[in-house]
C-alpha cells in the first residue's frame, strides 16, 4: 500500500465484527492490519470525530506522530470541527501542524494549541 493515496478512500469497512479496514476504489477492502501507523492514527481521529461531541475536552499529545503532512492537515480539519462543540488541547513541536490551523493565535473557537 506504500504511496496509496487516501482520497481513493470510499468508505470506512467493517470486515467482521472485529476486523476494520479501508475501502479503496481501486483496490477494495484493505484490512486495517495492512494499513500503516499513520493512517490507523487518521482512523482514530475520524471515529473520534464522529463520536458525540456536546461536551467533554478532547487533548493530544504531539498527533502529528506518525503522520503524512498532507494527512495531518486533514486531521487538523477534524480537529477544527470537532473545536465547535468541545474544547480540543493540542501539544505539538510541529510547524506543519501549526501551520495548517485556520488561525493559531485566534482563541474565540476552543481549539488550542501549545508548541513543547
Amino acid at each position: 500500500l506504500h504511496g496509496t493515496h487516501l482520497g481513493n478512500v470510499v468508505d470506512i469497512a467493517l470486515e467482521t465484527s472485529k476486523a476494520l479496514g479501508l475501502e479503496y476504489r481501486d483496490l477494495g477492502i484493505v484490512s486495517a492490519r495492512y494499513l500503516s501507523n499513520g493512517t490507523l492514527t487518521w482512523l482514530a481521529f475520524v471515529a473520534l470525530a464522529r463520536l458525540d461531541n456536546s461536551t467533554g475536552l478532547v487533548a493530544f499529545d504531539e498527533p502529528e506522530t506518525h503522520m503524512h503532512p498532507a494527512l495531518l492537515r486533514r486531521v487538523v480539519g477534524l480537529f477544527e470541527s470537532i473545536s465547535r462543540e468541545r474544547t480540543v488541547l493540542l501539544a505539538t513541536q510541529s510547524d506543519t501542524l501549526l501551520d495548517a490551523l485556520e488561525d493559531p493565535a485566534h482563541r474565540r473557537g476552543r481549539l488550542l494549541t501549545r508548541r513543547k
